[in-house]
Protein backbone atom coordinates (compact mmCIF):
# COMPACT_ATOMS: atom_id res chain seq x y z
CA UNK A 1 0.00 0.00 0.00
CA UNK A 2 3.08 2.30 0.69
CA UNK A 3 4.36 1.61 -2.80
CA UNK A 4 0.99 2.72 -4.16
CA UNK A 5 0.32 5.92 -2.40
CA UNK A 6 4.01 6.66 -3.26
CA UNK A 7 3.63 6.08 -6.70
CA UNK A 8 0.28 8.46 -6.70
CA UNK A 9 2.29 11.10 -4.65
CA UNK A 10 5.32 11.02 -7.28
CA UNK A 11 2.68 11.04 -10.25
CA UNK A 12 0.59 14.07 -8.61
CA UNK A 13 -2.93 12.06 -8.64
CA UNK A 14 -5.00 11.47 -5.95
CA UNK A 15 -6.62 8.31 -4.75
CA UNK A 16 -10.20 9.32 -4.75
CA UNK A 17 -9.28 10.46 -8.79
CA UNK A 18 -7.98 7.02 -9.60
CA UNK A 19 -10.39 4.81 -11.67
CA UNK A 20 -11.04 1.46 -10.67
CA UNK A 21 -12.47 -0.49 -13.28
CA UNK A 22 -13.28 -4.19 -12.48
CA UNK A 23 -10.85 -5.59 -15.89
CA UNK A 24 -10.80 -9.66 -13.99
CA UNK A 25 -14.35 -9.44 -14.46
CA UNK A 26 -14.22 -9.62 -18.46
CA UNK A 27 -14.88 -12.86 -20.10
CA UNK A 28 -13.80 -13.47 -23.25
CA UNK A 29 -16.30 -15.43 -25.30
CA UNK A 30 -16.23 -18.13 -28.13
CA UNK A 31 -16.74 -15.51 -31.19
CA UNK A 32 -14.19 -13.17 -29.69
CA UNK A 33 -15.67 -10.67 -28.08
CA UNK A 34 -14.89 -9.16 -24.50
CA UNK A 35 -17.64 -8.45 -22.35
CA UNK A 36 -18.88 -8.74 -18.94
CA UNK A 37 -21.05 -12.47 -18.46
CA UNK A 38 -23.31 -12.45 -15.45
CA UNK A 39 -25.46 -15.14 -14.30
CA UNK A 40 -29.30 -14.71 -12.18
CA UNK A 41 -31.32 -17.67 -11.27
CA UNK A 42 -33.74 -16.71 -8.77
CA UNK A 43 -34.75 -19.96 -7.49
CA UNK A 44 -30.52 -20.58 -6.38
CA UNK A 45 -30.42 -21.62 -3.06
CA UNK A 46 -26.84 -21.49 -2.89
CA UNK A 47 -24.62 -19.35 0.04
CA UNK A 48 -22.58 -18.41 -2.35
CA UNK A 49 -23.87 -15.90 -4.92
CA UNK A 50 -21.54 -13.72 -6.93
CA UNK A 51 -22.93 -14.24 -10.15
CA UNK A 52 -20.23 -16.28 -11.98
CA UNK A 53 -22.16 -19.01 -12.68
CA UNK A 54 -25.37 -21.03 -12.60
CA UNK A 55 -24.42 -22.61 -9.35
CA UNK A 56 -23.30 -19.33 -7.54
CA UNK A 57 -25.86 -16.84 -9.71
CA UNK A 58 -27.21 -14.04 -8.15
CA UNK A 59 -30.92 -13.99 -7.14
CA UNK A 60 -31.91 -10.66 -8.49
CA UNK A 61 -31.77 -8.05 -11.65
CA UNK A 62 -30.20 -5.52 -9.12
CA UNK A 63 -27.29 -7.74 -7.73
CA UNK A 64 -26.68 -7.98 -11.53
CA UNK A 65 -26.69 -4.40 -12.05
CA UNK A 66 -24.41 -3.39 -8.97
CA UNK A 67 -22.03 -5.56 -10.17
CA UNK A 68 -21.73 -3.59 -13.27
CA UNK A 69 -19.50 -0.47 -13.08
CA UNK A 70 -21.43 2.45 -14.11
CA UNK A 71 -19.37 3.77 -16.85
CA UNK A 72 -18.71 0.27 -18.99
CA UNK A 73 -15.88 1.61 -21.07
CA UNK A 74 -17.48 0.27 -24.09
CA UNK A 75 -17.25 -3.11 -22.90
CA UNK A 76 -21.13 -5.21 -22.99
CA UNK A 77 -22.28 -6.92 -20.59
CA UNK A 78 -24.45 -10.06 -21.13
CA UNK A 79 -26.69 -10.89 -18.31
CA UNK A 80 -28.00 -14.27 -18.96
CA UNK A 81 -31.25 -14.68 -16.43
CA UNK A 82 -33.31 -18.15 -15.64
CA UNK A 83 -36.99 -18.50 -15.51
CA UNK A 84 -38.52 -17.45 -12.41
CA UNK A 85 -40.29 -14.26 -10.77
CA UNK A 86 -38.20 -11.09 -10.74
CA UNK A 87 -38.84 -6.89 -10.56
CA UNK A 88 -36.72 -4.88 -13.02
CA UNK A 89 -34.65 -2.10 -11.28
CA UNK A 90 -34.34 1.88 -12.33
CA UNK A 91 -31.62 1.81 -14.54
CA UNK A 92 -29.92 5.53 -14.90
CA UNK A 93 -26.49 5.55 -14.20
CA UNK A 94 -25.00 3.63 -16.78
CA UNK A 95 -23.23 4.61 -19.95
CA UNK A 96 -21.25 3.70 -22.61
CA UNK A 97 -22.02 -0.02 -23.44
CA UNK A 98 -24.96 -2.55 -23.98
CA UNK A 99 -26.71 -4.81 -21.44
CA UNK A 100 -28.26 -7.81 -23.05
CA UNK A 101 -30.89 -9.29 -20.64
CA UNK A 102 -31.01 -12.91 -22.18
CA UNK A 103 -33.73 -14.89 -20.79
CA UNK A 104 -32.16 -18.93 -21.12
CA UNK A 105 -35.34 -20.66 -21.88
CA UNK A 106 -36.31 -23.99 -20.42
CA UNK A 107 -35.81 -26.09 -22.88
CA UNK A 108 -31.66 -24.82 -22.78
CA UNK A 109 -29.68 -27.90 -22.25
CA UNK A 110 -26.43 -27.69 -23.99
CA UNK A 111 -23.98 -29.21 -22.24
CA UNK A 112 -20.98 -28.16 -24.02
CA UNK A 113 -21.30 -24.69 -24.54
CA UNK A 114 -18.42 -22.90 -23.25
CA UNK A 115 -19.53 -19.33 -22.67
CA UNK A 116 -23.37 -19.85 -21.55
CA UNK A 117 -21.84 -23.34 -19.10
CA UNK A 118 -24.93 -24.58 -18.84
CA UNK A 119 -23.53 -28.24 -18.41
CA UNK A 120 -27.16 -30.01 -18.56
CA UNK A 121 -28.79 -27.96 -16.11
CA UNK A 122 -32.33 -28.07 -16.54
CA UNK A 123 -34.67 -25.12 -15.77
CA UNK A 124 -37.75 -24.06 -14.45
CA UNK A 125 -40.51 -23.77 -17.30
CA UNK A 126 -41.33 -20.41 -16.02
CA UNK A 127 -40.56 -17.44 -17.86
CA UNK A 128 -38.58 -14.34 -16.87
CA UNK A 129 -41.34 -12.78 -14.81
CA UNK A 130 -41.01 -9.07 -14.32
CA UNK A 131 -43.25 -8.28 -11.65
CA UNK A 132 -43.99 -4.77 -11.59
CA UNK A 133 -45.35 -2.58 -8.72
CA UNK A 134 -43.89 0.39 -9.87
CA UNK A 135 -42.60 2.44 -12.31
CA UNK A 136 -38.91 1.69 -13.83
CA UNK A 137 -37.09 4.52 -15.33
CA UNK A 138 -34.12 4.09 -17.89
CA UNK A 139 -31.82 5.92 -19.15
CA UNK A 140 -28.14 7.18 -19.24
CA UNK A 141 -25.82 8.48 -22.01
CA UNK A 142 -24.77 6.12 -25.36
CA UNK A 143 -26.66 3.21 -23.56
CA UNK A 144 -28.43 0.17 -25.03
CA UNK A 145 -30.80 -2.26 -22.87
CA UNK A 146 -32.22 -5.55 -24.84
CA UNK A 147 -34.22 -7.69 -23.67
CA UNK A 148 -33.80 -11.02 -25.54
CA UNK A 149 -34.61 -15.13 -25.44
CA UNK A 150 -33.09 -17.89 -26.36
CA UNK A 151 -33.54 -21.39 -26.90
CA UNK A 152 -30.60 -24.12 -28.05
CA UNK A 153 -30.45 -23.07 -31.60
CA UNK A 154 -30.33 -19.55 -30.38
CA UNK A 155 -34.15 -18.83 -31.97
CA UNK A 156 -35.73 -16.20 -30.47
CA UNK A 157 -38.77 -17.83 -28.48
CA UNK A 158 -41.75 -16.80 -27.04
CA UNK A 159 -42.71 -15.54 -23.88
CA UNK A 160 -39.64 -15.68 -22.58
CA UNK A 161 -39.76 -12.04 -20.91
CA UNK A 162 -43.33 -11.81 -19.48
CA UNK A 163 -44.26 -8.33 -17.68
CA UNK A 164 -46.91 -8.66 -14.67
CA UNK A 165 -49.00 -5.43 -13.93
CA UNK A 166 -49.48 -6.56 -10.24
CA UNK A 167 -52.73 -6.08 -8.44
CA UNK A 168 -53.68 -2.62 -6.75
CA UNK A 169 -50.39 -1.08 -9.12
CA UNK A 170 -50.90 3.09 -9.18
CA UNK A 171 -48.26 3.94 -11.62
CA UNK A 172 -48.99 4.96 -14.93
CA UNK A 173 -46.24 3.92 -17.58
CA UNK A 174 -44.21 0.79 -16.50
CA UNK A 175 -41.10 1.91 -18.33
CA UNK A 176 -40.39 5.81 -18.84
CA UNK A 177 -37.46 6.06 -21.42
CA UNK A 178 -35.08 9.54 -21.47
CA UNK A 179 -31.85 10.56 -22.07
CA UNK A 180 -30.01 8.74 -24.92
CA UNK A 181 -31.32 5.17 -23.74
CA UNK A 182 -32.25 2.73 -27.13
CA UNK A 183 -34.34 0.02 -26.35
CA UNK A 184 -34.42 -3.40 -27.86
CA UNK A 185 -37.39 -5.68 -27.22
CA UNK A 186 -37.54 -9.11 -29.35
CA UNK A 187 -39.59 -10.85 -27.52
CA UNK A 188 -42.13 -9.75 -24.45
CA UNK A 189 -45.78 -10.34 -23.11
CA UNK A 190 -47.25 -7.39 -21.45
CA UNK A 191 -49.75 -9.14 -18.93
CA UNK A 192 -52.39 -6.55 -17.56
CA UNK A 193 -54.79 -8.19 -17.34
CA UNK A 194 -55.53 -7.93 -13.35
CA UNK A 195 -58.60 -5.87 -13.13
CA UNK A 196 -57.73 -4.06 -9.59
CA UNK A 197 -55.07 -1.67 -11.03
CA UNK A 198 -56.59 2.23 -11.40
CA UNK A 199 -54.01 3.69 -13.62
CA UNK A 200 -51.64 2.32 -15.96
CA UNK A 201 -52.17 3.46 -19.55
CA UNK A 202 -48.33 2.48 -21.23
CA UNK A 203 -45.79 0.01 -21.26
CA UNK A 204 -42.80 2.75 -23.11
CA UNK A 205 -43.13 6.24 -22.67
CA UNK A 206 -40.53 8.55 -23.90
CA UNK A 207 -40.41 11.74 -22.62
CA UNK A 208 -37.54 14.46 -23.41
CA UNK A 209 -34.44 12.34 -25.03
CA UNK A 210 -31.54 14.24 -25.21
CA UNK A 211 -30.12 12.43 -28.34
CA UNK A 212 -31.06 10.43 -31.35
CA UNK A 213 -29.57 7.61 -29.74
CA UNK A 214 -32.44 7.63 -28.03
CA UNK A 215 -34.98 4.95 -29.22
CA UNK A 216 -36.81 1.81 -29.38
CA UNK A 217 -37.02 -1.27 -31.68
CA UNK A 218 -40.23 -4.04 -30.90
CA UNK A 219 -39.80 -6.62 -33.45
CA UNK A 220 -41.88 -9.36 -31.82
CA UNK A 221 -44.63 -8.40 -29.28
CA UNK A 222 -47.70 -9.50 -27.39
CA UNK A 223 -49.78 -7.96 -25.16
CA UNK A 224 -52.87 -9.02 -22.83
CA UNK A 225 -54.35 -5.59 -21.87
CA UNK A 226 -57.82 -5.18 -19.44
CA UNK A 227 -59.46 -3.02 -22.77
CA UNK A 228 -62.64 -2.44 -20.56
CA UNK A 229 -61.64 0.94 -18.81
CA UNK A 230 -65.10 2.98 -17.93
CA UNK A 231 -63.13 6.48 -17.80
CA UNK A 232 -60.64 6.36 -20.44
CA UNK A 233 -59.05 4.45 -23.14
CA UNK A 234 -55.13 3.22 -22.63
CA UNK A 235 -52.36 5.86 -24.29
CA UNK A 236 -51.24 2.70 -25.77
CA UNK A 237 -48.55 0.41 -25.64
CA UNK A 238 -45.98 3.28 -26.77
CA UNK A 239 -46.37 6.97 -26.02
CA UNK A 240 -44.05 9.73 -27.41
CA UNK A 241 -44.60 12.82 -25.40
CA UNK A 242 -42.68 16.17 -25.18
CA UNK A 243 -39.22 16.96 -27.07
CA UNK A 244 -39.35 14.01 -28.80
CA UNK A 245 -37.39 15.42 -32.43
CA UNK A 246 -34.88 13.29 -32.34
CA UNK A 247 -35.82 9.59 -31.07
CA UNK A 248 -36.05 6.36 -33.40
CA UNK A 249 -38.64 3.92 -33.53
CA UNK A 250 -39.04 0.80 -35.01
CA UNK A 251 -41.95 -1.71 -34.39
CA UNK A 252 -42.46 -4.50 -36.57
CA UNK A 253 -39.24 -3.43 -38.59
CA UNK A 254 -36.45 -6.21 -37.30
CA UNK A 255 -35.34 -9.39 -39.25
CA UNK A 256 -37.39 -12.01 -37.38
CA UNK A 257 -40.55 -12.56 -39.44
CA UNK A 258 -42.42 -13.79 -36.30
CA UNK A 259 -42.53 -15.94 -33.30
CA UNK A 260 -40.26 -18.55 -33.17
CA UNK A 261 -40.98 -22.49 -33.19
CA UNK A 262 -38.87 -23.40 -29.98
CA UNK A 263 -41.69 -22.95 -27.55
CA UNK A 264 -45.39 -23.23 -27.74
CA UNK A 265 -46.75 -20.09 -29.39
CA UNK A 266 -50.62 -19.25 -30.68
CA UNK A 267 -49.14 -18.42 -34.44
CA UNK A 268 -46.41 -17.02 -36.34
CA UNK A 269 -47.50 -13.23 -35.99
CA UNK A 270 -45.33 -10.54 -34.63
CA UNK A 271 -47.83 -8.77 -32.75
CA UNK A 272 -50.36 -10.74 -30.70
CA UNK A 273 -53.29 -7.84 -29.13
CA UNK A 274 -55.87 -9.02 -26.59
CA UNK A 275 -58.26 -6.93 -25.47
CA UNK A 276 -56.53 -4.00 -26.03
CA UNK A 277 -58.01 -0.51 -26.78
CA UNK A 278 -54.67 1.35 -28.41
CA UNK A 279 -51.44 0.14 -29.27
CA UNK A 280 -49.59 3.60 -30.18
CA UNK A 281 -49.86 7.51 -28.77
CA UNK A 282 -47.99 10.50 -30.34
CA UNK A 283 -49.02 12.94 -28.02
CA UNK A 284 -50.41 16.33 -29.69
CA UNK A 285 -47.22 18.58 -28.16
CA UNK A 286 -45.83 20.98 -30.67
CA UNK A 287 -43.04 19.62 -29.94
CA UNK A 288 -43.44 16.15 -30.93
CA UNK A 289 -41.84 15.24 -33.36
CA UNK A 290 -40.77 12.02 -34.64
CA UNK A 291 -37.84 12.40 -37.72
CA UNK A 292 -37.38 8.54 -38.22
CA UNK A 293 -40.49 6.11 -37.30
CA UNK A 294 -41.16 2.82 -39.26
CA UNK A 295 -44.07 0.71 -38.02
CA UNK A 296 -45.14 -2.41 -39.85
CA UNK A 297 -48.13 -3.73 -37.95
CA UNK A 298 -49.02 -6.33 -41.22
CA UNK A 299 -48.57 -9.22 -38.92
CA UNK A 300 -51.01 -8.66 -36.16
CA UNK A 301 -53.11 -11.26 -34.58
CA UNK A 302 -56.00 -9.53 -32.42
CA UNK A 303 -58.67 -10.24 -30.37
CA UNK A 304 -61.25 -7.85 -29.73
CA UNK A 305 -62.33 -8.98 -25.94
CA UNK A 306 -64.32 -6.90 -23.82
CA UNK A 307 -63.91 -3.89 -25.71
CA UNK A 308 -66.02 -5.18 -28.63
CA UNK A 309 -63.78 -3.57 -30.89
CA UNK A 310 -62.18 -5.04 -34.17
CA UNK A 311 -59.46 -2.95 -34.48
CA UNK A 312 -56.38 -1.45 -33.17
CA UNK A 313 -56.22 2.15 -32.46
CA UNK A 314 -53.23 4.54 -33.25
CA UNK A 315 -53.22 8.10 -32.52
CA UNK A 316 -50.28 10.08 -34.64
CA UNK A 317 -51.95 13.39 -33.30
CA UNK A 318 -48.76 15.68 -34.72
CA UNK A 319 -45.79 15.65 -37.41
CA UNK A 320 -44.23 12.02 -38.99
CA UNK A 321 -41.32 13.18 -41.12
CA UNK A 322 -39.42 10.11 -42.13
CA UNK A 323 -39.53 6.51 -42.17
CA UNK A 324 -41.62 3.69 -43.21
CA UNK A 325 -45.76 3.08 -42.07
CA UNK A 326 -47.26 -0.35 -43.33
CA UNK A 327 -50.72 -1.53 -41.97
CA UNK A 328 -53.60 -3.70 -42.94
CA UNK A 329 -56.19 -1.25 -43.01
CA UNK A 330 -59.00 -4.48 -41.31
CA UNK A 331 -56.97 -4.72 -38.50
CA UNK A 332 -55.78 -1.23 -37.71
CA UNK A 333 -57.78 1.83 -37.41
CA UNK A 334 -55.73 5.41 -37.61
CA UNK A 335 -58.44 7.68 -37.37
CA UNK A 336 -59.06 7.69 -33.48
CA UNK A 337 -60.67 10.89 -32.22
CA UNK A 338 -58.25 12.91 -33.23
CA UNK A 339 -58.51 14.03 -36.87
CA UNK A 340 -55.04 15.34 -36.48
CA UNK A 341 -53.15 13.61 -38.64
CA UNK A 342 -51.29 16.32 -40.33
CA UNK A 343 -48.15 15.30 -42.05
CA UNK A 344 -48.33 11.53 -42.43
CA UNK A 345 -45.99 10.49 -45.54
CA UNK A 346 -44.19 13.45 -45.32
CA UNK A 347 -40.20 12.94 -45.29
CA UNK A 348 -36.70 14.26 -45.44
CA UNK A 349 -34.82 11.66 -47.17
CA UNK A 350 -36.19 8.36 -48.33
CA UNK A 351 -39.55 7.64 -49.05
CA UNK A 352 -42.92 6.61 -46.46
CA UNK A 353 -44.89 3.88 -47.72
CA UNK A 354 -48.56 4.20 -46.56
CA UNK A 355 -50.89 1.68 -46.98
CA UNK A 356 -54.12 4.37 -47.34
CA UNK A 357 -57.44 3.02 -46.22
CA UNK A 358 -60.60 4.70 -44.78
CA UNK A 359 -58.54 5.72 -41.50
CA UNK A 360 -55.85 7.87 -42.89
CA UNK A 361 -57.76 11.24 -43.53
CA UNK A 362 -57.29 14.95 -43.27
CA UNK A 363 -59.66 17.32 -41.60
CA UNK A 364 -61.87 14.26 -41.30
CA UNK A 365 -62.27 13.33 -45.03
CA UNK A 366 -59.62 14.72 -47.47
CA UNK A 367 -57.05 12.67 -47.70
CA UNK A 368 -53.45 14.34 -48.22
CA UNK A 369 -50.02 13.19 -49.67
CA UNK A 370 -46.78 14.86 -49.51
CA UNK A 371 -44.68 14.18 -52.29
CA UNK A 372 -40.42 14.04 -53.11
CA UNK A 373 -39.44 16.48 -55.87
CA UNK A 374 -36.62 13.35 -57.05
CA UNK A 375 -37.23 10.24 -58.29
CA UNK A 376 -37.04 7.62 -55.61
CA UNK A 377 -34.38 4.81 -56.32
CA UNK A 378 -36.37 1.38 -56.93
CA UNK A 379 -34.48 -0.35 -53.66
CA UNK A 380 -36.55 1.84 -51.87
CA UNK A 381 -40.27 0.33 -52.93
CA UNK A 382 -41.25 -2.88 -51.76
CA UNK A 383 -43.39 -5.18 -53.67
CA UNK A 384 -47.29 -3.58 -54.29
CA UNK A 385 -45.82 0.12 -53.09
CA UNK A 386 -46.77 3.43 -54.78
CA UNK A 387 -44.99 6.14 -54.95
CA UNK A 388 -45.19 10.14 -56.26
CA UNK A 389 -42.57 12.74 -57.04
CA UNK A 390 -43.10 16.32 -58.68
CA UNK A 391 -40.98 17.42 -62.34
CA UNK A 392 -41.52 21.02 -61.70
CA UNK A 393 -39.75 21.74 -64.67
CA UNK A 394 -42.00 20.18 -66.93
CA UNK A 395 -45.02 20.38 -65.09
CA UNK A 396 -45.79 16.68 -64.37
CA UNK A 397 -47.01 14.46 -61.48
CA UNK A 398 -44.86 11.77 -61.78
CA UNK A 399 -45.26 7.75 -60.51
CA UNK A 400 -43.50 4.47 -59.73
CA UNK A 401 -44.79 1.47 -58.67
CA UNK A 402 -43.69 -2.14 -57.99
CA UNK A 403 -45.98 -5.48 -58.94
CA UNK A 404 -45.59 -8.46 -56.45
CA UNK A 405 -43.86 -9.95 -58.58
CA UNK A 406 -40.62 -7.23 -58.26
CA UNK A 407 -40.98 -5.41 -61.82
CA UNK A 408 -41.05 -2.03 -61.44
CA UNK A 409 -43.04 0.34 -64.12
CA UNK A 410 -43.86 4.35 -64.16
CA UNK A 411 -45.54 6.69 -65.53
CA UNK A 412 -46.38 10.59 -65.56
CA UNK A 413 -49.50 13.41 -65.70
CA UNK A 414 -49.34 16.17 -67.52
CA UNK A 415 -50.33 19.36 -64.69
CA UNK A 416 -51.84 22.01 -66.34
Amino acid sequence: MRKINSFLKSNSLQANRVVQFPFDDIHTFAWGEKAFRIFVDANNTNSIQDGKSWETAFTSLQQALNYLPDNMMYYNAFILVAGGNYSLPTITSKKNGIIFLEYIGDTWNNANDPDFLTLGKTFTSNPALLQQSSSIELGGRNFEIHFRSRNPAWIYVYNGWRVKIMPNSTFTDAFTCHSDVFILVTNMVLDATDATYTNFRTLFRFINPTSSLCGLLIDSFSVIGRGNDATDEWKGIIAIHDNTNVIRLDIGSGYFPGWASGKTSPNSKKFIFNNLKKFFTMAPVASSTVPRMNIDLTSIDFTAGDTGQTQIKMSINQYHSGGKLKIDDSLVDLTDNSGKITELNKTNSGTVTCYIGKGIKYNTNIPVFSTNNSVPADSLLSNKDVTFWIDETNNKLMFKLKYNSGTVKSGELAIT
